[in-house]
Order: structure tokens, then sequence, then C-alpha cells
């Protein structure tokens, strides 16, 4: 006897295969360098995983955990690792312990769930807030979860003013609140308080840094001097322990703003020093210096590596760079162009990201213009071990873009005039409209 269509419809229903899931686990903890914080991140993982295994349709990906990250706004490393899986289709299906582990930020939240994942068609699950995207639809409670999202954030901003109330009272008791000292000094528990102490090795070349620019050498010739004698910058020193590279480490380049910032630092004084910068008053808006009248300093707190003398030297050059540089008006007359290329550029040995420099000009008329050029973070190493130098000017970059287009344009037998003509006339109609 012939099927009729139903039961065509239902067999084929049956026959299809059940989607499996490939599933990405984000772990997030706001606080690192304590043991119990990082057992915290495994047990968050743990609960996922037990979830994971009593579900028949899924399977794990990978494990994504930010360790001493805020939740109150994404800019985190594993969470951009993850968001890449999940745009490059690896992951199609986030689950975390709770929604205060993946963010605590009321509209972004929202966001996530109401529109990119939907949008990319992510599975997204809370465990012990019982949230499961998939069957949300079907028992929607956007009211619930839209409170747990504020009072979310709103204990972040509570725990937040009352850290930073803590870290106040035991700044002005002298003790060190920061992360990382500055180079030259270690930090070490003391009676219940950081303090800083001299390490005398990386405290010579801060001494010897401090004389080479009194004596008159600029930035530029101290990052030289670093190079030639293969010292390790801060975070090469940080990571290896050496202040001079050893024969299987790579070396890296200083920045000239690390050398600025050590030569303008009153932490070398013996003085600790509190809001360098101004917090925003609202979200979105940019950090901003504080004037030095600002700075809050708490005065011999520790042992210091260079004289008063020696400092305010230094202040003076840079005092005297400021003033002939504002007298030239080169930075201030000539404002940066938006980097078109930011985002878009990549170096083609080591694939990453090529980083834009601007410098100012002046032409014999007496206009000003700014050259823009394009190098590669990662040839930086001279040891060797890293690419080969890159380095573009814009001026190239537009002749290899216009060779470029023209190339694609004959190879499809587009007329390049003839496009504008049609995009002019689109844009009149539509005025017309």
């Amino acid at each position: 006897m012939p099927r009729t269509p139903r039961e065509k419809s239902v067999r084929r229903k049956e026959a299809a295969p059940k989607k499996i899931y490939s599933v990405g686990i984000y772990a997030r903890l706001s606080v690192d360098s304590h043991s119990e914080k990082n057992e915290s991140i495994e047990n968050q993982v743990e609960i996922a995983k037990e979830y994971l295994d009593s579900q028949g349709d899924m399977e794990l990906y990978k494990c994504y955990s930010d360790l001493g990250r805020t939740g109150t706004d994404f800019d985190r490393k594993e969470f951009e690792c993850l968001m890449q899986d999940v745009r490059k289709r690896l992951v199609d299906c986030i689950i975390v312990k709770d929604f205060s582990r993946f963010g605590r930020n009321y509209v972004e939240m929202g966001n996530y769930l109401e529109k990119i994942f939907p949008f990319l068609g992510v599975r997204f699950i809370s465990v012990t807030d019982g949230f499961d995207s998939l069957k949300a639809e079907a028992n929607p409670d956007s009211l619930g979860i839209n409170l747990k999202h504020l009072v979310n954030e709103l204990y972040a901003r509570d725990i937040g003013i009352k850290v930073r109330a803590a870290k106040e009272v035991k700044w002005a008791q002298g003790s060190f609140i920061g992360g990382i000292p500055a180079y030259g000094y270690g930090a070490v528990w003391e009676n219940g308080k950081k303090r800083l102490y001299v390490e005398e090795e990386p405290a010579q070349i801060v001494k010897k840094l401090y004389d080479l620019y009194i004596s008159g050498k600029n930035q530029k010739e101290l990052v030289e001097w670093l190079y030639e004698n293969r010292i390790h910058p801060p975070k090469g020193y940080r990571q290896t322990g050496h202040v001079y590279c050893q024969n299987d480490e790579p070396l890296y380049q200083w920045n000239r703003g690390t050398v600025k910032n050590l030569l303008q630092n009153p932490v070398y004084l013996g003085h600790l020093v509190q809001a360098h910068t101004g917090r925003a008053k609202q979200k979105g808006e940019e950090r901003k210096e504080m004037e030095e009248g600002e700075w809050c300093l708490k005065k011999n707190t520790h042992e210091p590596i260079i004289f008063e003398e020696q400092f305010y030297q230094a202040a003076q050059r840079f005092k005297e760079q400021e003033i002939y540089c504002n007298r030239k008006g080169f930075s201030r007359t000539v404002p940066m162009d938006d980097d078109k290329l930011e985002g878009i550029l990549f170096c083609g040995e080591c694939k990453r990201p090529m980083s834009r420099i601007a410098n100012v000009k002046e032409l014999s008329n007496g206009d000003r213009i700014r050259l823009y050029a394009y190098f590669c973070h990662n040839s930086r190493k001279i040891d060797g071990s890293g690419c080969e130098r890159k380095y573009v000017t814009w001026k190239d970059l537009e002749e290899i873009l216009k060779e470029s287009l023209k190339r694609e344009f004959l190879m499809a037998g587009i007329v390049p005039g003839r496009i504008l003509k049609e995009k002019k006339g689109f844009w009149k109609k539509d005025d017309r409209i």
C-alpha cells in the first residue's frame, strides 16, 4: 500500500540526523594571583562540563578562561578568542556557569543574548540560572533575565567602589597598591603592607638611563643603547628573570614611551604615586592625563634609586623639549587622520596586524603635512627569531592598491568611469525620491 504524504514527511523527519553542537565553555574571574581563585575557574569549567556530559547533542570544542578580568566590559583576551571561533563557525554553543561569569554589563549582555548570538546562530546556556536560549523562545522570561543582568552590574559597581576605597586606605598607610612594580623594584608583603624593594641589577640600568639622558642623549639614542647592550625591556625581564639577554632568549625592542615613563616616574625618588590618570566620568569617555599638580604623592615610602637632583634635571630637559615642540607646533597644528587600514593590513609572514606610525614634515612653502607608514611589531626582534623587518609607507600602499584595482577591473571587464557614472545617477535618483 503506497504511503500517504504525511507518512513520508514523518519518515523524513525521523531519518534527519540530530544536530550536534560544538561547545565553547567560558569561565571568568576578576581577581588573579591566588591559588583559590584559580580553583574557582576550574570549578566553573567543571560545572559546565558536567552539564555538557548530561546532554546528548553536544561535544566540547575548547575551554576559554579569563583570570583577573572584570565583567563590566568585554575587552578580554580569551573572550575575544571565543568570539573569533564563533565567527569561524568552530563554536555554535556557549556554556557558562552563570550570567555574571559571562559579563556584568546590563546593556552589553542584552546585546549579546538578544541580537548578536541569534544573528550568529549561537546557542547560549547559563547552567545555574537554568537558561538555554534554544528553549527560551518557548518559555520566555525576559524580565527575570534582564533583572539578573541589572543586579550583576549593580553588584560589580558596588564592589568596585569598595575596592577603590580599601586601596586608598592602604595607599595612605604607605602600602603599594599597584599590580606590577616599576622596573627596578620588586614587591613583598611586610606586616600587612606591600612594600617596594630595590632590585639591584635593573636599578643600575635605571640609573644609567638617567645619566645618559641628562648628559644629552635623546630617547631614540637611549633605545639604541639598550639594544647594543642586549638589555631586556621590562616585560622581557619579568618573563626571563634576566636583565641581559641570554643566548637562547628572544630580545625585543624597548619602546620610547616606556623609556619616557621611566624617566618621569617619581617612584624612583622613593615616593608612591596615586592617580596618574583621571577616571572617566561616563562610560565611553577616554581616560585623560592629569596635570602634575593633581598627582597624589606619599613620600619616602621605600628606598629611592635616583637622587632628586637627577630627577629634576631630567624633568627640565623634558620641559625644554616640550617648549621646542610647541614652538614648532607640529603635533598640535597637524591633526592625525583616521587610520583607514586599521585591522585590515597584516604582515604577510607572521600574519600579525601592521601598526601605523606618523611623522610631520614642513614643506618649502611653510605648510605642514603628516606622513604615514606601517610596520610589523614582530620584526622588532634582533636575534633573528622574529620575521624580517616590514615597513611600507602610505604613499607606496596607495600605488599598490591602485595597481591592484586596475588589474582586477581589467580581468572582470569593468570600466571604473562607468561605475562612477552609475553611482552618481543612483544618488540623483535617490534624492528625487
